[in-house]
């Protein structure tokens, strides 16, 4: 049986191809909202259930982003994937998911990958269970970050007012 080799290096049966099911509406963060969509085998006792794994072409769809993206994320180490299938397919989790869309929210800030790479690390650290003061540290860290991304916004909104008085005066002088 092919299956699916995790972070954890835990075996999981791989979905097989067709098994996707058609398109799910996604809350905010770009997870599935309601059912599963279509019918698993069940998940092994010691590995991720088998309805959470994503290959790639089901991340770019629920993100929105091509499969180059995606590849591209990974070589940087932004995305790697959870696992591989035996036959060398990436798969996700829901929490790759998450992660593939807070990066794409920072690119539409702007953000250089380098800086999107530090975020991930921060927000990793903050949210992880290592030591109090590294998590506390980060936190800080993070808070200037999101005061920076506040200012970005604020420029961009300044960008979109200037370009909405663009268009009236257009329409305007087109009568």
């Amino acid at each position: 049986m092919d299956g699916t080799r995790t972070r954890t290096g835990r075996t999981a049966p791989r979905r097989g191809a067709g098994t996707e099911g058609s398109p799910r509406p996604a809350d905010d963060d770009g997870t599935p909202s309601g059912g599963s969509g279509h019918d698993a085998p069940a998940p092994p006792q010691d590995g991720p259930a088998v309805e959470e794994l994503l290959q790639i072409g089901a991340m770019a769809e629920r993100s929105g982003l091509s499969l180059r993206t995606l590849r591209h994320y990974d070589a940087l180490g932004l995305l790697p994937p959870s696992g591989r299938t035996e036959g060398g397919y990436r798969v996700y989790t829901p929490e790759d998911l998450r992660r593939l869309m807070t990066i794409k929210r920072m690119k539409a800030l702007d953000y250089s990958t380098a800086q999107m790479g530090e975020l991930l690390r921060l927000l990793d650290v903050a949210e992880g269970t290592g030591p109090e003061q590294a998590r506390r540290e980060a936190r800080e860290q993070l808070e200037a970050l999101l005061a920076d991304a506040r200012a970005r916004r604020e420029r961009l909104a300044e960008q979109v007012r200037r370009a909405d008085e663009f268009l009236r005066v257009l329409e305007s002088r087109l009568g």
